[in-house]
C-alpha cells in the first residue's frame, strides 16, 4: 500500500497494480507508466505517495537529474497541487511542479496559477495506420528509406518475441555499438542499467520487435501493450551502418501491432534534444500527450 502524503516510499515491483489504479483513467502518459518508471529508476531514487486519492511522485529530471514533484489523479486537483507545491518549496526549495498532464490543466485556469508549456516533455503519439502505409507515400523520405532497404537487404527478417524469450546480450551489444562514437559514458551506463531492468521483466504485455539482416541484429524496438488502443515504445536502437533499418522496423512493427487492434504508438518525449526531436517528428505524429510546468502566482 502506498503511504499517505507527506510520507513516501521507494518504488517496488509490488506497487505496480496499485499505481495503475491511479493511471488507468488516463491515456498512457509515458512518465506515469509503471514499466517506464521502474526501468529508469536506476538509482532507486523515485519516491511515491497518495494525496487525496492522487498519485504523487518524486522524480529526478531525465537530463539535469534535479528532483521535482508531479502527480496524476482525479480528486481535488487544485488543492492537491497546492499542498504538494508548498511541501516542495519547504523541503526542497523547488517552486514548481513538472510533468503535469494536460488532462489536469483545466483545474488551473485562474489567476492563482501559471501554467507553462513544456514541449520537450510532450509524448509523441504516432498513428499505427500511418506507419503501416509509409511505404506507399509518394515523394517521402520514409518511403524511400523503406524501399531502398528492402531492395538492398532481401534477406532481412523481423522477429516478434516476449521480452523473456530473447538473448539479451545481443541487444546490449547493439546499444554499445550505437554509443561507440559518443562521449556518453554516464548516460550509457544509466541506459544499460535501465535496459537490464527492462529485460528482467517477465510480463506478457512486454514485447520486443527485432530486425535482422541474415543473423545480425540491426535494430530493435521494445513495446508494451498498455490498453486496447495504445502501446508504448520504451527503448529503440539501430545499427547506423544499416540505413533505413529503423524505418523498416517501425513499418513492420506497425503491421504486427495493428493486427492486434493497436491504433496508437507512444514513442515518448524528445527531452529538447535536437536529434531526438528530428527522429520523432519525421514519423508525422498524430497528436501529443502534453505535460506542463505549474507554478503559483504569489
Amino acid at each position: 500500500m502506498i503511504p499517505y502524503f507527506p510520507s513516501f516510499k521507494p518504488l517496488e515491483w509490488s506497487d505496480k497494480k496499485y499505481i495503475e489504479t491511479f493511471t488507468e483513467h488516463f491515456p498512457p502518459y509515458s512518465d506515469f507508466n509503471f514499466t517506464s518508471i521502474w526501468a529508469w529508476n536506476t538509482k532507486n531514487e523515485v519516491l511515491h505517495s497518495n494525496l487525496n486519492g492522487n498519485l504523487v511522485i518524486l522524480f529526478n529530471d531525465y537530463v539535469t537529474k534535479d528532483p521535482f514533484f508531479s502527480f496524476i489523479g482525479t480528486n481535488q486537483i487544485e488543492e492537491t497541487a497546492s499542498i504538494i507545491l508548498e511541501y516542495s518549496e519547504k523541503e526542497y526549495g523547488i517552486p514548481h511542479l513538472k510533468l503535469i498532464p494536460k488532462h489536469l490543466i483545466g483545474h488551473f485556469q485562474n489567476d492563482l496559477w501559471s501554467v507553462i508549456t513544456d514541449k520537450a516533455s510532450d509524448d509523441y503519439i504516432l498513428s499505427v495506420t500511418f506507419l503501416q502505409e509509409m511505404d506507399k507515400l509518394s515523394k517521402c523520405n520514409l518511403a524511400k528509406a523503406i524501399r531502398k532497404f528492402v531492395k538492398t537487404h532481401i534477406n532481412y527478417s523481423v522477429r516478434y518475441n516476449s521480452i523473456d524469450e530473447v538473448d539479451k546480450e545481443i541487444y546490449f551489444d547493439l546499444i554499445d555499438e550505437w554509443n561507440n562514437d559518443k562521449d556518453l559514458n554516464g548516460e550509457l551506463n544509466n541506459e544499460n542499467i535501465a535496459l537490464k531492468k527492462y529485460f528482467d521483466l517477465k510480463q506478457s504485455e512486454i514485447k520486443i520487435h527485432s530486425l535482422f539482416v541474415a543473423d545480425k541484429l540491426v535494430a530493435f524496438n521494445t513495446c508494451e501493450f498498455c490498453s486496447k488502443d495504445y502501446a508504448i515504445s520504451h527503448f529503440s536502437k539501430t545499427d547506423k551502418a544499416y540505413r533505413g533499418a529503423y524505418e523498416v522496423l517501425c513499418w513492420e512493427e506497425a503491421k504486427h501491432i495493428g493486427n492486434q487492434g493497436i491504433k496508437y504508438l507512444n514513442i515518448e518525449q524528445d527531452l529538447g534534444i535536437d536529434g531526438l526531436r528530428f527522429s520523432k517528428q519525421k514519423f508525422r505524429p498524430d497528436h501529443f500527450l502534453s505535460k506542463y510546468i505549474l507554478k503559483k502566482n504569489y
